[in-house]
């Protein structure tokens, strides 16, 4: 069955995204939890708009992780542990 996201889907795709996936999994577990709807006409103009939404959400984290790269740039970490002796 064909199916569009409508939030991201560990190992499956990303909101906006087209797929093909078993009909018991869409019918049992994606429709019911609403992660996607049927490819169908209209749910595929309401694709490019979700597409948009994804990216823009993906661009904010990126820079977000990047933020904090660069305040963890170059910090050194020192673990003080005692020796035993024999």
């Amino acid at each position: 069955m064909k199916i569009i996201l409508l939030s991201d889907v560990y190992k499956h795709g990303v909101a906006g995204e087209v797929i093909e996936v078993a009909d018991g999994f869409a019918r049992n577990w994606l429709f019911p939890q609403k992660l996607a709807v049927k490819a169908n006409a209209a749910a595929l103009k309401q694709q490019e708009r979700l597409r948009a939404q994804s990216e823009m959400r993906r661009a904010q984290l990126e820079q977000r992780l990047n933020d904090l790269a660069r305040q963890i740039n170059g910090v050194e970490l020192l673990f003080g542990r005692r020796a035993k002796v024999a």
